[in-house]
């Protein structure tokens, strides 16, 4: 590990120095017969470059550093969450519209300082509650374009949120996925355990991606089955009208069951939370009940938690999940009276 003193990030000086060395001085030589020529390289670090997302995060963190937000965002069970980072996947959350715009214009500000912009054609803005037409939001001279859903590291969220909608991207990712290796899963000549492997490979995770996070309905863990049987049909070259019951079908492919994992997730996801520390946010939005909020009238909204809740012991599920073990058995016995 090289001495001397470090940068703010814990980097030391004379790894920063190596690295303006390589980026300032880097050559690419080109042999050609007994010709050679010498180019230098002025575009800098490139995308796909192995040091590209290290020193984009190093930089992005940087600017972050710099702002001045302890006193913004949204209240969470007596803290402030103003942001979510993720790569350049930016999210910025506030209680009020101005202090929205103001902490949307100071980010931009900080990133211009080190060479960074807002794409402002990327960045759209959504909220909760009802505003007045006239609430707009700028970057840098540019209007920011409200919207009312909002793909989010690859989940679609919306105002009141709809898993069902996200659940549908969900299916059609999975056919999207089952047609570009349908002349595979489909031919008589593939043995059906080299289909099943590339089921659960490529076809499972597209329809599973995010299920952590759904709160699941009945409904919509049919449509789920569904979509699976589907699939299955096509795998084993049967129809409908050739009257296959589900169970010879299932016996046939011997394919993990979409609804099945979809709830192994959720449980196993939720225990993971269980015992992150009390400072780490999944936690903290757990376990967080806002104040003074009561559920609106008529038939309430399917929560995240109300099975884990129902299934997994009541209101102390939380602590349940905590111990392993113990959980586990929740999980089997939940999956199996279900």
């Amino acid at each position: 590990m090289p001495s001397g003193r470090r940068s703010k990030l814990g980097v030391h000086n004379t790894v920063i120095a190596t690295l303006q060395s390589i980026y300032s001085t880097a050559r690419s030589t080109f042999h050609f017969a007994s010709t050679t020529t010498e180019v230098e390289i002025q575009r800098g670090v490139r995308q796909g470059d192995t040091l590209s997302p290290k020193l984009f995060t190093a930089c992005l963190q940087g600017v972050f550093d710099r702002l001045e937000w302890s006193a913004r965002g949204i209240r969470v069970d007596g803290r402030l969450l103003s942001h979510l980072m993720f790569a350049d996947d930016i999210a910025i959350l506030s209680h009020d519209f101005d202090e929205l715009r103001e902490m949307i214009e100071e980010l931009a500000q900080e990133s211009k300082k080190v060479r960074l912009r807002v794409n402002a054609t990327k960045t759209k803005w959504m909220t909760n509650c009802a505003t007045d037409e006239k609430q707009y939001v700028e970057v840098q001279g540019v209007q920011i374009e409200k919207v009312d859903r909002f793909i989010y590291l690859g989940q679609l969220l919306t105002f009141p949120r709809d898993h069902g909608l996200e659940i549908g991207r969900r299916i059609r990712a999975g056919h999207a996925k089952f047609n570009t290796y349908k002349t595979f899963l489909t031919s008589h000549a593939v043995p059906m355990k080299l289909k099943r492997w590339l089921f659960h490979q490529c076809i499972l995770p597209a329809m599973l991606y995010g299920c952590e996070t759904w709160a699941t309905t009945e409904a919509a863990e049919m449509r789920l089955a569904v979509a699976q049987r589907r699939f299955e049909r096509h795998m084993v070259s049967t129809r409908l009208i050739d009257g296959r019951s589900n169970t010879w079908l299932r016996g046939t492919t011997r394919v993990k069951d979409v609804v099945e994992c979809a709830r192994r997730r959720k449980w196993n996801w939720t225990s993971k939370v269980s015992r992150m520390t009390a400072d780490r946010w999944p936690k903290q939005l757990v376990e967080w009940r806002p104040f003074n909020y009561t559920r609106p009238r008529g038939r309430p909204r399917r929560r995240w938690r109300d099975e884990l809740r129902t299934y997994g012991g009541g209101e102390t599920w939380i602590r349940t999940a905590a111990r392993p073990e113990e959980w586990q058995l929740h999980v089997e016995d939940y999956i199996r009276k279900n």
